[in-house]
């Protein structure tokens, strides 16, 4: 049985991969069809696709009076994101080349809309109104990305939509195969996940064990499984939109829509002061070593991953 049960473990890594490069590959072809820069339309589209557990998790928590769970997943999630995913990727597909504009300019903005929200909870509550303040966030953000790498204005953008959109058969046909694909990565995901941890049991393997190289690479495998078909396929720029899009949309409009339903009070602020730390810490990590040369090598992501494993220990009780 318990064969049987690896036998279908690889397989779905094996549809997984396959799922992750028909994603990347309509990705590839909408962003001509459109006309649109292949960070931009990452950042606006993968990114929020990917950001859908955390988005869901975050509604369902709010709605059942916790938001403070809602706010925990996002954080951890963007922790993972910038050592555990990027470095990741980059350990098993290679090193991850950063464009100059990148460095210069939405390294600064991710890193001021990630941390929005670490400030307005800096007196321990979330209201309401701050959480407007969040989504206007995340419009400022879309509109800087948009200015910098859209190489055409938003109304010659919006007529190539309208017009593939209407009588482009290809065009309906790549969108279909790129929500098809993002839906179906994110449900193979999960069930490697669960099967993941059934084997693990069945091995006695030690829960601290499972929850650092099981459920914390399970749960971003989409992130990762994406990052590293895109740096094997040498297409970098997509891999960072996805990167700093999913830093966004969980900073800006996940935490927002959490805090609409219901705002968010701190009832442990020690241990909220203590993941705000690594965050900016791993954020820090990873500015580092792409600043001066641009580029994240396999030694990088390796030292990030080790990071990201250290701080889960740390907090494992």
């Amino acid at each position: 049985m318990i064969f049987l049960k690896i036998f279908f473990l690889v397989g779905l890594c094996f549809i997984l991969a396959s799922a992750t490069k028909l994603l990347t590959n309509s990705f590839e072809k909408i962003a001509k069809l459109w006309g649109m820069d292949e960070f931009f339309l990452a950042n606006l589209l993968i990114a929020f696709g990917t950001s859908l557990p955390e988005l869901i998790i975050g509604i369902n928590a709010a709605l059942k009076g916790n938001p403070i769970l809602g706010l925990s997943n996002v954080l951890g999630s963007n922790i993972a994101n910038i050592s555990l995913i990027i470095g990741g990727a980059t350990l098993i597909a290679g090193n991850l080349r950063i464009p100059a504009r990148i460095t210069n300019n939405e390294i600064y903005y991710a890193f001021l809309v990630a941390a929005a929200p670490l400030i307005l909870l800096s007196d321990g509550f979330l209201s309401r109104l701050e959480a407007l303040l969040l989504i206007f966030l995340y419009l400022i953000w879309q509109g800087i990305s948009f200015k910098s790498f859209s190489p055409q204005s938003s109304l010659t953008i919006l007529k190539r939509i309208k017009r593939h959109f209407f009588t482009g058969f290809s065009f309906k046909k790549e969108l279909l195969k790129l929500m098809t694909s993002l839906v179906g990565v994110i449900i193979i995901s999960k069930a490697i996940v669960i099967l993941s941890i059934n084997i693990s049991k069945q091995f006695l393997i030690p829960m601290m064990i499972i929850g650092i190289f099981i459920l914390g690479i399970g749960s971003a495998l989409p992130e990762l499984a994406f990052g590293i078909t895109g740096i094997k396929s040498k297409k970098h720029k997509p891999v960072l939109g996805n990167l700093f899009g999913s830093l966004v949309v969980n900073s800006s409009l996940i935490i927002a829509l959490i805090c609409l339903i219901q705002p968010i009070k701190l009832f442990d602020p020690t241990r909220y002061f203590r993941i705000t730390i690594y965050f900016l810490l791993m954020f820090l990590l990873f500015y580092l070593f792409v600043r001066t040369k641009r580029n994240l090598e396999k030694w990088e992501g390796a030292f990030l991953v080790a990071a990201y494993v250290i701080l889960v220990i740390l907090e494992t009780p």
